[in-house]
């Protein structure tokens, strides 16, 4: 079973753009892009691939390390 949310990320890795947690939730809603990404790496045979990026934060710590997602083809 598809939902919207599973579409349109679907369709963001396809255009072979790259996606952080932040980026999902901004753009499209999603509280849970790793289980998303879960489904999406089924349908693909292990193709999207991840790695963890350093990302600014606006308290007290100066930087984080968030999941990054993209489709390998």
């Amino acid at each position: 079973m598809k939902n919207y949310q599973i579409d349109l990320i679907e369709k963001w890795l396809l255009r072979g753009r790259k996606i952080t947690p932040i980026q999902a939730l901004k753009m499209f809603g999603c509280f849970r892009l790793s289980a998303i990404i879960f489904i999406l790496n089924k349908w693909y045979q292990g193709n999207i691939k991840s790695k963890l990026v350093k990302v600014k934060t606006t308290h007290g710590r100066k930087y984080a390390y968030v999941a990054q997602y993209w489709l390998e083809e």
